[in-house]
């Protein structure tokens, strides 16, 4: 995906949680352990309210900030933009998955911290902010939920 405004950048995050949503269901099915399955199924839901959390806040956005121009920095980003969750999950282990989700959202979150780093108007850092925010929360609430998933 051209990344170009913030609003692309939002779009692009979204499908980024759809799609991890998407790979997390087909591969539930493949795995031989039912340990893996129920891990993936929770976090498909998971991504998909992810997805359905950022297209809320998207609505909430204020249009002139999602309008501005990103691109000069996503180029220049330590985050590598592609291929984050793409894996075969259903060969993984329960820790290689949970592993991998974590990375996926500890890179986004890494992303919008550079960026609001980045930010040229108070407007366009406070969205960055509160879209790390969330992106934080959630990384927080799901690795609770894994934590007692271990547990059982």
């Amino acid at each position: 995906m051209d990344i170009k405004t913030f609003q692309d950048l939002i779009d692009w995050t979204r499908s980024l949680h759809s799609n991890i949503a998407k790979s997390f269901d087909d591969n539930a099915s493949g795995s031989r352990n039912e340990y893996t399955n129920q891990l993936m199924e929770y976090l498909a839901s998971h991504e998909r309210k992810m997805s359905a959390l950022i297209d809320d806040f998207e609505k909430e956005a204020d249009t002139n900030v999602l309008q501005t121009r990103v691109y000069d920095h996503i180029q220049h980003s330590p985050v590598e933009l592609s291929n984050l969750g793409a894996a075969d999950y259903a060969d993984m282990s329960f820790e290689d998955i949970c592993k991998s989700v974590f990375h996926f959202h500890d890179e986004v979150a890494a992303l919008y911290r550079y960026l609001a780093g980045k930010a040229e108007t108070a407007a366009v850092k406070e969205l960055l902010e509160e879209l790390l925010q969330m992106q934080d929360s959630e990384s927080k609430r799901l690795a609770q939920q894994i934590n007692r998933m271990r547990d059982l």
